[in-house]
């Protein structure tokens, strides 16, 4: 589930408990759209009891996202500032997993984001580019989970 949508009051918590539910199990969320767009203590049940698969996260309902949420250690969510697209080589990344997950799903394969060789490369990727503007840009937390902060 892709979301790139407005914030409204009809979109206001468009992802709830009700929504997750008719998703297949282990269904991957991404969220570009606005952090309240969708529900965060129904999101994270929903990642613990692997309802959610995964979920790339750019936006939340609280912004930054505070240091206290169970987001930032979740092995299965990669969090990411508002801003990520501005990163040399992002187009290019992104148009090569498009089309890599494309034809994994027309093979009926899993999509790539649940595969473990990604979370790996992402890994591999923070480790390259600590720092964004002389700041500190991600770092491997807990559970193999990658965390990035936009320093503002």
């Amino acid at each position: 589930l892709i979301l790139a949508c407005p914030y409204t009051k009809e979109t206001h918590h468009l992802v709830n408990a009700q929504t997750l539910a008719k998703l297949p199990r282990g269904a991957a969320l991404i969220n570009v759209a606005r952090g309240r767009v969708v529900d965060e203590p129904v999101l994270i049940e929903a990642l613990r009891s692997g309802q959610v698969g995964c979920a790339y996260l750019d936006v939340f309902e609280k912004e930054p996202l505070p240091a206290e949420s169970p987001l930032w250690d979740m092995p299965n969510v990669i969090v990411t500032p508002h801003n990520a697209a501005v990163a040399d080589g992002n187009e290019r990344r992104a148009a090569e997993l498009f089309l890599s997950n494309l034809e994994r799903w027309v093979r009926g394969e899993p999509l790539a984001l649940l595969q473990p060789e990604t979370r790996a490369r992402v890994r591999h990727l923070v480790a390259a580019r600590p720092a964004v503007l002389g700041r500190p840009a991600a770092r491997v937390v807990g559970g193999g989970g990658v965390r990035i902060d936009h320093g503002g």
